[in-house]
């Protein structure tokens, strides 16, 4: 009997020590020193997952969206003059950015540059030519929605402005990193996310 007690209080003991193990292990990694930059990588993966979104650039345009609408015969019946500006933010969620780190430095694997929000302001007076027609709301809206249009184009379709984007977007991070960390002069290399895929 007493064999059978003994047995069944190892067994007992066994158990506790494995699974305390199982719950403390985490805990106990996380204090254990880690090579290269592996603890800096995962300091700064938390960081990002907390703080959203990063727009790396915003760009700023001033215009006058112009419309004209002729008659055959007649030629112009309407003309409509609207002075507007125009903003577009490229960045992209933190939380998809892929660190991995090793001996001597730390890969950062951006995804796309995306637009994250623009916007079209009438900034001033609209002026109205009319000989014929008059300016319908219809109408009206429809000139800032092909402007508006117009605008977000020449953006997306530039590839001047996702480069700078991207370059911006390394610098901005390069910052961050080194405020979240304390460290200046980072060892950082940036990549573009399809990389990490293909590799």
């Amino acid at each position: 009997m007493k064999k059978i007690t003994k047995l069944l209080v190892r067994i007992l003991c066994l158990t506790c020590a494995i699974l305390l193990a199982a719950v403390l292990l985490p805990a106990v990694k996380s204090l254990l020193p880690q090579p290269g930059y592996a603890r800096t990588s995962t300091q700064l993966t938390h960081a990002m997952q907390e703080a959203g979104e990063l727009t790396a650039v915003t760009y700023t345009d001033t215009g006058v969206a112009v419309a004209e609408t002729k008659a055959l015969l007649v030629g112009t019946v309407l003309k409509v003059s609207i002075p507007y500006e125009y903003k577009i933010g490229f960045g992209f969620a933190l939380e998809d950015v892929v660190l991995e780190a090793n001996e001597s430095s730390i890969a950062v694997y951006l995804p796309d540059i995306v637009m994250l929000h623009d916007s079209f302001t009438v900034t001033g007076e609209v002026q109205v030519e009319k000989l014929l027609y008059d300016l319908t709301e219809k109408h009206y809206q429809q000139i800032l929605d092909d402007e508006a249009l117009s605008c977000r184009k020449r953006y997306l379709d530039g590839n001047e402005y996702q480069q700078a984007a991207w370059d911006a977007a390394c610098k901005a991070l390069s910052g961050l990193f080194s405020q979240w960390t304390g460290e200046e002069n980072l060892p950082l290399t940036f990549l573009s996310k399809a990389e990490l895929s293909s590799t």
